[in-house]
């Protein structure tokens, strides 16, 4: 249908007035009613209003023909700018939303990028953190470990110090007790041989101290006072002192020393060194010795001294004797004999209960482990230019020379240390 046919349409309908052709979509609508006003803009619609006049009449149909192509090329052309127009704006709007999809893109891909790369960082810091987490785990169980390890270990050594030293202190009371009651027997029997004058000191001379023996067998000493003949591969039967077991220890290769320390000590009988040079103190007089030790070589060097005479009441016992070692009091019989002024034979000691570490050039080089307090005093006085001597737990080191005396006489007293200083009026 055209607009001419809405036209005809409404010419052929004598109750028709007024017919519009809607011309976008193509529609005729015939009406009875003048008052008709379109319901869309007027542009696209056309009216036919009946005018009383035929069609029939001479050019009309020429005149509607012509008025008829021109509305179509109107409408045509109307169509055809409104089409540029809308397609220009739809293409501005596609590409508007085009730019903007790419930008949305653009933006999404950077935020999954950084997601990604954020979640790769914080897998990588969680892997790290769980590797770190394990070695601190194994390093806090291993040093977990170690310090019970130490723990228990501290521990069985505290435990074992504790059983043996009760075990020493009962053996030395029981010691002390025996040894007491025999000690005054002996003390009875030795008060009646006498003393008489002492001779001088008759050395040996020009004896290699590692093998002595057999070139001493038989000869005679004087240390100090005390003459003694040496026996070798024989010692004494009866008492006497075990420097292991009964915590004193005299091990040096000296004969002069070992001979000296029995001198120096009243209760002394006679002294026996083994092969490895550790001396032991005899408290039974037995002369000559009876025991007879078997030896291939003369490589194994056992000797004894003994006095050629039991010992008598000359020499006064003091707090360092040999009942000491045996009453425990290993470490010179402290703290009871802080203060106290002690002779060995012409050398006076001042002794004090307190811990002394001298400079390491004031030390003496004296090759020996000594812990029996008389023994150490013995070996510094036969030492010459030994100043003193002092013990902790360990052996008995010897000076040249003291430092800062006042500050240690002045310390606190410590029961298992002790310092003897020699006395310069003692060396007169």
């Amino acid at each position: 249908m055209t607009a001419a046919d809405c036209a005809g349409k409404c010419a052929e309908n004598p109750e028709c007035v007024v017919s519009t052709w809607y011309a976008t979509k193509k529609q005729c609508l015939a009406l009875s009613d003048r008052g008709f006003r379109t319901y869309g803009p007027a542009k696209y619609w056309v009216t036919f209003v009946r005018t009383g006049k035929t069609t029939e009449e001479k050019g009309g149909n020429k005149q509607c023909s012509s008025e008829k192509l021109a509305l179509e090329k109107e409408l045509q052309e109307r169509c055809e700018k409104e089409k540029v127009i809308l397609r220009s704006k739809c293409d501005e709007d596609r590409a508007s939303i085009d730019k903007k999809l790419q930008e949305s893109k653009e933006e999404w891909e950077k935020k999954i990028t950084a997601l990604k790369t954020s979640c790769d960082a914080d897998k990588s810091a969680k892997e790290q953190c769980e590797q770190d987490k394990a070695e601190l785990n194994k390093k806090h169980n291993e040093e977990k470990y170690t310090k019970e390890k130490l723990e228990q270990e501290k521990q069985d050594i505290l435990n074992k110090y504790k059983e043996e030293k009760a075990a020493l202190e009962k053996a030395n009371n029981d010691a002390k007790t025996k040894l007491e009651q025999e000690n005054n027997k002996l003390k009875e029997v030795i008060a009646t041989s006498g003393g008489g004058p002492a001779k001088p000191d008759s050395l040996p001379v020009g004896i290699n101290p590692y093998l002595p023996c057999p070139n001493i067998d038989g000869k005679e000493y004087t240390v100090d006072g005390v003459t003694y003949r040496a026996f070798c591969w024989k010692k004494p039967r009866g008492r006497y002192i075990n420097t292991d077991v009964d915590g004193g220890k005299l091990n040096i290769r000296d004969l002069v020393i070992g001979m000296k320390a029995c001198s120096l000590d009243s209760a002394c009988q006679g002294v026996y060194s083994d092969h490895q040079s550790y001396w032991t103190i005899h408290l039974d007089y037995q002369f000559p010795p009876l025991d007879e030790i078997p030896h291939l070589n003369g490589a194994e060097q056992h000797l004894s001294f003994i006095p050629v005479q039991p010992r008598g009441n000359n020499f006064k016992p003091n707090a360092l004797a040999i009942p000491s070692l045996l009453a425990g009091n290993v470490f010179g019989g402290c703290p009871e004999s802080d203060g106290q002024q002690l002779t060995i034979g012409s050398h006076t000691f001042n002794f004090h209960c307190r811990e002394y570490t001298g400079a390491p050039d004031a030390q003496l080089p004296i090759s020996s482990y000594i812990r029996y307090p008389p023994w150490c005093l013995a070996v510094c006085a036969g030492t010459p230019g030994c100043e003193g001597t002092s013990m902790g737990y360990g052996s008995c080191k010897f000076y040249s020379r003291f430092e800062k005396l006042e500050k240690m006489e002045q310390s606190k007293i410590v029961p298992h240390h002790w310092v003897a200083v020699l006395s310069q009026a003692g060396n007169d």
